[in-house]
């Protein structure tokens, strides 16, 4: 009888707290002047039925601060489908949030960004710490209980400091740097965590020339995946161009870049980090990464924490970069990249597959868009012949170029010879890139079937200019054929 008096009591609570957490969602959409039959509304209305009492929030994520319902289909929190996964899954940890789930829909902004990306880098901060409480039972009994009386931020140094460790040991399964160090702290029972601190600051630091070398060594292996723009001891700047290659340079830090995110932040943007070997990796500043659009405005930009940089919205690079603390050879380096590292990164788009693979699948995948790469290049080479390059930054990009090919294994001589084959050589850019990839390779047969497809070319041409005098291809039509005897006379 008892337990069915509970059951019964426990099914009306329920009752009863679905009802008011409708009510107020529906006080709320009436407030914001939203139909019940809105779209949105009863999408998230089922998304939540089992738990009701994340509809205001969910609602104001929606409508303030315009989260999607459904996201890319990644392990980071990008969605409120994706936030509820995990409020169901880890229950037993939303207490431990530093915030109310309340408090996070209900501030558009908090340290900078919106409350739904505070509240996934929160989580991502309590699952990191949570991977690390290995380090804390470790600890003797004395500088454990000290560390579990520090605040927030006093912990975070020294998750740190943990997560360095890691890294140093990572690839090895002994795990050699992290049993040496525990060795010592065996021995340390009556000292302070604070001590203890200092000592694995003192011996992660030790390694820092030995990280520094390793990290320089393993972009050069990545290449052309990442390049190394600025390396003047103590900083190292880096063009991050993959996901695989920001999450293995980068590991270390606590970003949502390196956990399935890097195309959505990383869209038709460039990813820089910059590590400073004069702090210790305890100090957030040790390693931040800035996103810059190819316009060189500054998207994002974090610390090691994954604390928000920006100051001030819409800056460009080396502002941004100054007002950090960087010495201003570095900043105007990194600022002067920004052209030739979009070009780069624009040729790697097309094949992200290839370096990455797709999700879920095993292996690399070649399945390009060999003809959009090509078009790609002959874009860039317009600028290279419109003086946009240096000699040297155009040396890059052909260099970078040549790594791609020989990289993705799906793309050879072949794919170049049946792209002029079909299309002709229609352009000076396209002479170009014939010239400086294809003509060396080939023989007379296929330098006149491409002779060939260039005459069609230029008779169709000379067809739409009769058709339409000046104004064919939006007048570009007289000008290309201005150039056809040049073409045909380079292609042999």
């Amino acid at each position: 009888m008892g337990h069915q008096v509970l059951t019964e009591f426990n099914f009306w609570l329920n009752e009863n707290f679905l009802c008011e957490s409708i009510k107020d969602g529906k006080i709320y959409i009436e407030k914001k002047g939203i139909s019940s039959e809105d779209k949105n509304y009863k999408s998230i209305l089922k998304l939540i039925e089992k738990t009701p009492g994340y509809f205001l929030p969910f609602l104001k994520f929606s409508i303030e601060q315009g989260i999607p319902i459904k996201g890319p289909n990644t392990e980071e929190i990008n969605s409120l489908t994706a936030l509820l996964k995990w409020l169901e899954k880890r229950s037993n940890l939303i207490s431990r949030l530093p915030r109310s789930i309340q408090e996070y829909s209900s501030r558009e902004t908090i340290d900078g960004v919106s409350g739904f990306e505070k509240m996934a880098d929160d989580i991502r901060t309590l699952e990191r710490n949570l991977s690390l409480k290995w380090f804390i039972e470790r600890l003797p009994p004395r500088p454990r209980n000290e560390f579990r009386n520090k605040t927030f931020s006093e912990q975070q140094k020294i998750y740190n400091l943990v997560q360095s460790l890691v890294e140093l040991d990572k690839g090895d399964p002994t795990t050699p740097i992290r049993n040496r160090l525990f060795d010592k702290i065996a021995a340390m029972s009556y000292y302070s965590i604070d001590t203890i601190a200092d000592y694995i600051e003192n011996y992660v630091q030790s390694y820092s020339n030995i990280d520094l070398g390793s990290k320089i060594e393993k972009v050069r292996q990545l290449s052309p995946e990442a390049g190394i723009l600025y390396d003047k001891f103590p900083y190292l700047a880096l063009s991050v161009r993959t996901e695989k290659a920001q999450r293995d340079l980068c590991s270390v830090a606590n970003w949502c870049i390196n956990r399935g995110s890097f195309y959505s932040y990383a869209a038709s943007a460039l990813q820089y980090n910059i590590f400073n070997y004069s702090l210790p990796p305890s100090e957030p500043l040790f390693l931040t990464g800035t996103t810059v659009k190819y316009n060189g405005q500054v998207t994002h930009s974090h610390d090691l924490n994954d604390l928000n940089l920006i100051r001030t919205p819409r800056l460009n690079l080396k502002i941004h970069l100054l007002d950090l603390g960087y010495p201003r050879e570095l900043a105007e380096t990194l600022e002067n990249s920004i052209s030739n590292e979009a070009s780069i990164k624009k040729l790697l788009e097309v094949f992200k597959d290839t370096f990455y693979g797709k999700p879920g699948s095993k292996g690399k995948n070649y399945d390009k868009d060999i003809d959009g790469f090509f078009m790609i290049l002959l874009s860039e080479t317009d600028k290279h012949l419109s003086g946009l390059y240096s000699r040297d930054e155009w040396e890059m990009v052909l260099e970078i170029v040549n790594q791609i090919l020989m990289s993705s294994g799906g793309v050879s001589e072949r794919n170049w010879i049946d792209f002029f084959s079909e299309y002709g050589v229609f352009n000076l850019q396209s002479l170009y890139v014939y010239n400086q990839f294809i003509k060396p390779k080939i023989n007379k047969t296929q330098i006149n079937k491409i002779y060939e497809s260039t005459q069609e070319f230029f008779q169709s041409l000379e067809n739409l200019v009769r058709l339409k005098g000046d104004q064919a291809l939006n007048g570009k039509g007289p000008r290309m054929l201005e150039k056809k005897q040049e073409i045909l006379s380079g292609i042999r």
